[in-house]
């Protein structure tokens, strides 16, 4: 049976102790979660909400994704809220959805690049459209997603002149290391599939 294989680039913020970035990556038998969330602005505030999205997304099985983010947004509402990005795989369909509110930048490398699409909002805040982008994900297939806290001026040719493997560890160290904003939380997570 196939597997996630995937690593993690996390710092905070400047002046700062704890990130307000979390992310989850969950496999259970054929299905596969993978999460990341930036809780808004930076500190212990922010920390309380991406942690409290994580908990909720941990424990909780997803069966309708726009039902559940729904569920989120009104479990969030005490706090400042965060932005989401949320990935649910089917191995057996070899098949990803990908569902993104606000600014968390996701893209797919296979055989090209995919950039997956997140509509503006703020889980437990302003949430508006909810949509489920889906792609096929494949064996060897490579997801990237990353918080505001990186720069999104990379692209995948560029690191393939500056790495000599596409792993998950050495795409999250170089792209956290090369382009993460000193004054925000910054989190580079990569997911890839292997069997």
């Amino acid at each position: 049976m196939d597997k996630l294989t995937w690593a993690v680039y996390q710092r905070p913020c400047r002046g700062e102790d704890i990130s307000g970035d979390a992310f989850l990556v969950q496999q259970q038998k054929d299905k596969g979660i993978i999460a990341l969330m930036d809780g808004l602005g930076h500190g212990e505030k922010a920390a309380q909400a991406a942690q409290q999205a994580r908990k909720f997304l941990q424990t909780t099985a997803i069966k309708d994704g726009r039902a559940h983010i729904q569920h989120l947004h009104q479990l969030l509402r005490p706090t400042r809220g965060t932005v989401l990005g949320l990935v649910h795989i089917d191995f057996m369909l070899h098949q990803l959805c990908y569902w993104g509110i606000g600014n968390i930048r996701a893209q797919l490398r296979k055989r090209t690049t995919v950039n997956l699409i997140s509509a503006p909002g703020v889980v437990g805040y302003n949430l508006n459209k909810i949509i489920c982008q889906t792609s096929s994900f494949h064996l060897g297939d490579l997801l990237v997603m990353t918080t505001d806290g990186i720069q999104g001026n990379w692209d995948w040719y560029g690191l393939a002149s500056k790495l000599e493997r596409f792993t998950p560890a050495n795409i999250a160290t170089y792209l956290g290391q090369q382009y993460a904003i000193f004054d925000d939380d910054a989190t580079v997570l990569v997911v890839q599939r292997v069997n």
